[in-house]
């Protein structure tokens, strides 16, 4: 049985997100792990967790899914963990319901430009906060 099309699409394009933004905070977290993230960098990680969240709803993943306190100020490493976990899951999710098999967001070229301007976004954050 083929995928539903509306999950398959949500799964890409959170997936996208999720990639750009674990890999950015990966990359600024090696030298620097307990810098404070910039709130507007801990919003946006919320955001996605929240919609992780949703589409897993009910598969077994979403009980894995890492969860991010109101008042925390999280260091950049724990928000980098905590997306590596997060796609994790949905990559677990993805696996099972067949969406993986449709296309690799790393040879999609919207991808790239995505991740282009998300880095260029965190880098005037963080310069913000500095």
């Amino acid at each position: 049985m083929p995928p539903k099309t509306d999950s398959a699409k949500s799964y890409k394009a959170l997936h996208v997100q999720l990639t750009i933004l674990s890999d950015e905070l990966s990359a600024q977290a090696r030298p620097r792990p307990l810098v404070v993230a910039p709130p507007a960098t801990t919003r946006l990680v919320r955001t996605l967790l929240a919609k992780t969240r949703h589409l897993l709803h009910n598969h077994p993943t979403a009980k894995t899914l890492p969860t991010l306190s109101r008042t925390d100020a999280p260091p950049l490493g724990v928000l980098a963990l905590t997306l590596g976990q997060a796609r994790a899951a949905l990559e677990t999710f993805g696996t099972e319901k067949g969406f993986d098999q449709q296309s690799h967001p790393q040879n999609d070229q919207r991808m790239q430009q995505l991740r282009e301007i998300l880095t260029r976004r965190l880098e005037e954050m963080q310069t913000e906060n500095d």
